[in-house]
């Protein structure tokens, strides 16, 4: 990937002075790959200053800026773009290294990080569901090809997890993403024909959320970071959001049915997309443990990574503990659609009890027929205990995961 944009202080001030004015404070704000900055201009106004990796797609900052110009015609808490004295939304600059990178001011939102607020009420998680349905429906017919295209936290492709399950050291860690993957496939791949498309935000977490008020007043004031941006199915904008709330959380049901909730009185959602949000969330989880893990082999010394890979294994374990059917009756009862219920198969029934006796690593039906599509062995790993690897007798076939593979493209445009 490189590194990020090289300026020094006096260039950045120059930068800013000649697009937006004279700079009375710099201040570094946190990114993973670009260079971005809190600029205090000397008239009082504040910006947020960005200038995007010399690798980023221009196609996709430019239709992250048409997003952003949709969201404020919407009323949404989004940051603004701020245009320079020559009307430009962006401008290409080179940094220290000769390397050509867009630059762009945003205007700056007060508000404190979700991060760092312990207090997070019901309200609010209510409030966000409410926000993310209402972008949802900003963004319908924003037309960027680029959006098209393969994100690589875009759960389409989360399968990619099982082809890294040797970074998990230990072998319940390998079994846990295992069994969140097989889930997935089954239970949101093999429907996606039946889930809505939509440009999704896809990266609503407590890192990229800036908040106001205290208890029941508490609200989103903020959220930024569009660099997730993808076209997909509309249910993983809930599965991201609610797979970092449930966070710590002391009820994780009760939080992810009040962005159901919220997301609902906006917007209705369709009974396939409720069916797949628990999975979806598990896989969100193992897709952050994986990259997590291989992002630690690349910077060792990243305490960031570390924290938060352990709350992502951690929550990962805690929804295995919860009966997929009480956790689908919780959500059909906040979308307002608790007939559902009545809707399912009596089958259902019975194999809900399976599950409960036999425990969640076993999976006991499914929506068509089970169809090989590959075999792993367990080889010996140095130092003991085993590793799983592909096995060179794999049987393959058109199952739910291939498919999905094969027809994204005509999916995403649907």
């Amino acid at each position: 990937m490189g590194d990020a944009p090289k300026f020094d202080e006096k260039s950045l001030r120059e930068l800013v002075r000649e697009r937006w004015g004279e700079v009375a404070a710099l201040a570094p704000c946190p990114s993973y790959r670009d260079l971005v900055r809190r600029v205090d201009l000397a008239d009082g106004d504040r910006v947020l200053l960005k200038i995007a990796h010399p690798d980023e797609d221009l196609a996709r900052l430019d239709a992250q800026i048409e997003a952003l110009h949709r969201a404020e015609g919407a009323g949404l808490p989004l940051p603004r773009v701020r245009p320079d004295r020559h009307g430009r939304a962006r401008d290409l600059v080179r940094d220290a290294s000769g390397r050509e990178c867009a630059l762009l001011a945003l205007d700056w939102i007060e508000g404190d990080l979700l991060a760092d607020r312990r207090e997070r009420p019901l309200a609010f998680w209510r409030g966000l569901g409410r926000e993310l349905a209402r972008l949802g429906a900003a963004w319908v017919g924003l037309d960027a090809p680029v959006l098209e295209r393969d994100q690589p936290w875009d759960l389409g492709r989360a399968l990619f997890v099982l082809d890294h399950l040797s970074l998990h050291e230990e072998p319940e860690a390998c079994a846990r993403v295992e069994r969140a993957a097989v889930q997935f496939a089954g239970r949101v791949l093999a429907r996606a024909d039946e889930l809505p498309a939509a440009v999704i935000h896809g990266d609503a977490n407590e890192h990229n959320l800036l908040v106001v008020g205290e208890g029941a007043s508490m609200r989103v004031a903020g959220l930024v970071d569009l660099g997730d941006m993808a076209r997909t199915r509309r249910v993983f904008e809930l599965a991201v959001a609610s797979a970092y709330a449930i966070f710590d959380a002391l009820d994780p049901v009760a939080v992810v049915a009040a962005l159901v909730a919220g997301w609902t009185e906006v917007a209705p959602l369709e009974a396939a997309e409720i069916e797949a949000l628990p999975a979806a969330i598990a896989m969100r989880l193992a897709v952050s443990v994986t990259a997590s893990a291989r992002a630690l082999r690349e910077r060792p010394g990243d305490a960031y990574l570390a924290v938060s890979r352990e709350g992502a294994w951690r929550e990962l374990a805690r929804l295995e503990s919860i009966a997929p059917a009480d956790f689908s009756d919780a959500l059909r009862e906040a979308a307002g659609r608790p007939g559902l219920h009545d809707e399912r198969p009596a089958a259902v029934d019975l194999l809900e009890r399976r599950r409960r006796r036999l425990g969640p690593s076993l999976s006991l039906s499914y929506r068509e027929p089970l169809v090989i599509v590959g075999a792993r062995k367990l080889a010996p790993r140095r130092g003991g205990g085993r590793t799983s690897t592909p096995s060179t007798t794999s049987v393959t076939s058109a199952t739910p995961a291939r498919r999905w593979r094969a027809r994204s493209a005509s999916r995403r445009t649907a």
